[in-house]
């Protein structure tokens, strides 16, 4: 009887009340590649991970924080004989960001494979690095030509994911695979598309 009133109560949408392993943390990462949209991040690919610790909140949503970082393809620029002949000037920019975001995520808690979905807000921390340098005939550094800058910013962000995971694959952990989107809401800076593998322990 028991059984029954509770499959009731999950039919109808009930709260359910998380036993003392249900109501334990858990952990997600997940790790891959992404593209940048926009045009502070236009064509630029990115390697990215995330590592986050999430509390159920009931059987379907868990609660919590993510800790990512994102590091974006050095893009190079090289102009032979741009200050004279026998000259070469070259550039290399590169820009990466960590982010700390309070995530959300809402997940099918009773089938082996779980379609889940999430989003979160934070705090995007990105470093951008430019250095040009000139070199004369003999390949020596010109230094008055020399310029070398690098920027860090706070900036505030959001991501929203979509994903499934088999459960149970290696033990207790899930494997799977997730679609991001990491917007930085300020300064200019747009939007990263991503793909990667995910692994959730419970």
């Amino acid at each position: 009887m028991r059984r029954l009133a509770l499959l009731a109560c999950l039919a109808l949408g009930c709260a359910v009340p998380l036993t003392a392993q249900q109501r334990a943390w858990s952990g997600a990462f997940a790790a891959g590649y992404g593209t940048g949209t926009g045009s502070a991040f236009s064509a630029k690919g990115a390697i990215w991970a995330t590592a986050a610790g999430l509390l159920p909140l009931s059987s379907t949503v868990r609660g919590g924080l993510e800790l990512g970082y994102h590091r974006f393809d050095t893009i190079e620029s090289r102009i032979p004989e741009g200050y004279g002949p026998g000259t070469l000037i070259s550039e290399d920019f590169t820009r990466s960001m960590w982010q700390l975001s309070a995530t959300m995520r809402l997940r099918a808690s009773r089938h082996t494979w779980r379609p889940y979905f999430g989003s979160g807000l934070g705090a995007y921390l990105v470093h951008v690095r430019d250095h040009m340098q000139t070199q004369d005939a003999s390949g020596a550094s010109i230094p008055e030509l020399e310029f070398n800058q690098t920027v860090t910013e706070i900036k505030p962000g959001v991501h929203v994911l979509v994903g499934i995971e088999r459960a149970g694959t290696l033990g207790r952990a899930g494997i799977g695979f997730q679609v991001r989107s990491d917007i930085v809401l300020a300064g200019g800076f747009a939007n990263v598309v991503s793909i990667g593998i995910t692994l959730a322990l419970d």
